[in-house]
């Protein structure tokens, strides 16, 4: 597996991950809330990203996905039954958590397998189990606009498009926004740098028009997906810079000569 990742880009809150994908620890108090999960793989990187936080692994409380997606559900269903924990999503996306209906595969990722990265990328996911089913056998599911109660307090944020029910999850007290993959900060196919849709789409015209639900939100923003370099001016459109409101910084995962 690519090495592995651990930083903190705010306060109370740890990345983990590799180059290809992050997740999030959010400490709140004595209690933490796991947002995202990774590949089924990364699970090891829990219990080290907790400690530097000054956690345990008993002072976990819920995982919450931002959507359907194995490179983002992995070990949540190994954390659910080992640590007796919740697990929400969004509600229309619950079924394909839980592995009840298929979830499709965004347009344009068949097409670009080719491509180096793209190769790499899929030789990561088989050696970390993204390759095989990982539902979660109970899950709850959170609607647009809700606060949610779990430890954080993440307010809910609608970006459809890269999945049909893809949610961003704003920490509005730390001026955080946790984008999931409805921002990136580098291009799998381009490999152009700055903050931008993911290529790859549900639907390509939902998810330009749901970076409008961003405008105004005055947050710092982590994307889970990487970077390499800090962040370029930004510009309207769907591509490299898209706009995005000028308080907002991005903090986002590899493949990124920076990251801690």
């Amino acid at each position: 597996m690519s090495e592995t990742r651990r930083d903190q880009p705010a306060e109370g809150i740890c990345r983990l991950g590799t180059e290809w994908v992050n997740w999030y620890l959010v400490a709140d108090g004595d209690a933490v809330t796991i947002v995202d999960c990774g590949f089924a793989a990364y699970f090891d990187q829990l219990e080290p990203g907790l400690a530097s936080l000054g956690r345990k692994l008993s002072e976990v409380e819920a995982v919450v996905l931002t959507h359907y997606h194995n490179d983002h559900v992995g070990s949540a269903e190994r954390i659910r039954t080992e640590l007796g924990v919740p697990v929400l999503a969004p509600e229309t996306e619950v079924a394909g958590v839980k592995g009840d209906e298929s979830v499709p595969l965004p347009k344009g990722v068949p097409t670009n397998l080719w491509r180096p990265r793209m190769l790499r990328y899929t030789f990561h996911a088989a050696r970390s189990g993204g390759m095989k089913k990982n539902g979660v056998g109970e899950v709850s599911g959170y609607e647009s606009g809700q606060t949610l109660d779990v430890p954080g307090r993440p307010e809910v944020i609608p970006t459809p498009g890269h999945t049909k029910g893809h949610c961003a999850l704003l920490l509005r007290d730390r001026g955080v926004l946790l984008a999931g993959d409805a921002l990136v900060t580098m291009n799998f196919v381009s490999d152009e740098l700055g903050p931008q849709l993911w290529p790859f789409n549900e639907d390509g015209d939902q998810a330009r028009s749901s970076l409008d639900k961003l405008e105004g939100i005055e947050a710092g923003c982590a994307a889970s997906r990487p970077r390499r370099a800090s962040p370029r001016p930004a510009r309207r459109g769907a591509g490299p810079g898209a706009e995005l409101p000028r308080s907002v910084n991005i903090l986002s995962g590899g493949p990124d000569s920076s990251a801690g």
